[in-house]
C-alpha cells in the first residue's frame, strides 16, 4: 500500500510510478527502481486497461515486492459504467485502482455511486489538465473525491500526442493541486508525458509520486517497449 502519512512539515519523498504492459515489463521496472507498478495499456487510451488476466499475472509475479495499481480504461462519466469498470478490476487483487474523470457527464453521480467500492478498495481519481470538467473548480473536484472515500487523486493529460503536463499546466497550478490534495488527506500524483527534465521542478512541488510511461520507452514512444537505461535514469533522478 502507498504510505499516506505525509506532512506539510516534513519533506515528501516523491515516488516513482512506472506504467507497464506485461509481466516482463513489470519485473524490469521493479528491478530498475520503480516504486509503484502501474498496469496500463497505452495503446487503448490515456487510461487504457490491460486484460484482467494480464493484471492477475503481474500481481502474482510481484506479490510483496511493490504496490501495484491498475487503470480501468477511459470510462465515460456514467455511474453504471464507473461501478462496472472498477468492480471488474477488483479480482486481480491490485493495491490501487485508477479511474478518470473524463467529460462529459455527471461526476457527482459517479462519485456517489462508487462510494461503496471506495470503502472496500483503494481508489485513485485521475483528472485531466487538458480536458477539465466544464464549470467545476479544482477545489470542488478535490473535495468531492475526498468525500467519496478515495485514497488519492492524480493530475494527468488525456491527449498523449499533445503537450505534456508541464506544458499544459503551470508549476503554480500544479503546486496548488498538490497542496489541496494533501489538505484533503489524499495521496497526490502527477503524470502526463513527463520527461527526465521535468523531474527536478516537479519533485520540488512534493507530490507523493510521479508517473511515467513514454520517458521509459525507446525514443520516448509510449507504445514501444520499456528501456532499462531509461528506467534507471528516471529512478536515479528521483533520488537526487
Amino acid at each position: 500500500m502507498v504510505d499516506t502519512n505525509t506532512s506539510t512539515a516534513t519533506a515528501v519523498k516523491t515516488g516513482f510510478l512506472a506504467s507497464v504492459t506485461s509481466v516482463e515489463e513489470a519485473l524490469l521496472a521493479r528491478a530498475h527502481g520503480a516504486g509503484i507498478i502501474d498496469c496500463k495499456n497505452p495503446a487503448a487510451g490515456a487510461l487504457g486497461a490491460l486484460p484482467v488476466r494480464t493484471v492477475s499475472d503481474i500481481v502474482r509475479a510481484l506479490t510483496g515486492q511493490a504496490p501495484i495499481s491498475a487503470t480501468v480504461g477511459d470510462v465515460a462519466l456514467n455511474p453504471e459504467a464507473w461501478v462496472a469498470a472498477v468492480d471488474g478490476m477488483t479480482s486481480p487483487g491490485v493495491d490501487i485502482i485508477k479511474i478518470g474523470l473524463l467529460p462529459p457527464g455527471d461526476y457527482r453521480a459517479c462519485l456517489e455511486a462508487i462510494k461503496p467500492l471506495a470503502a472496500l478498495y483503494p481508489l485513485v481519481a485521475v483528472l485531466f489538465a487538458d480536458k477539465p470538467l466544464p464549470g467545476v473548480s479544482l477545489k470542488e473536484l478535490v473535495s468531492a473525491v475526498a468525500e467519496a472515500g478515495f485514497l488519492g487523486i492524480m493530475m494527468d493529460t488525456a491527449d498523449k500526442n499533445g503537450a505534456r503536463l508541464t506544458a499544459t499546466t503551470s508549476l503554480g497550478a500544479l503546486q496548488e493541486f498538490v497542496d489541496m490534495a494533501r489538505a484533503a488527506d489524499l495521496v497526490s500524483g502527477l503524470a502526463g508525458a513527463l520527461t527526465l527534465g521535468d523531474i527536478p521542478s516537479l519533485r520540488a512541488l512534493q507530490p507523493d509520486y510521479l508517473g511515467f510511461r513514454s520517458a521509459l520507452c525507446a525514443e520516448g514512444v509510449r507504445d514501444a517497449a520499456i528501456n532499462p537505461e531509461r528506467l534507471s535514469a528516471v529512478a536515479h533522478a528521483l533520488t537526487l
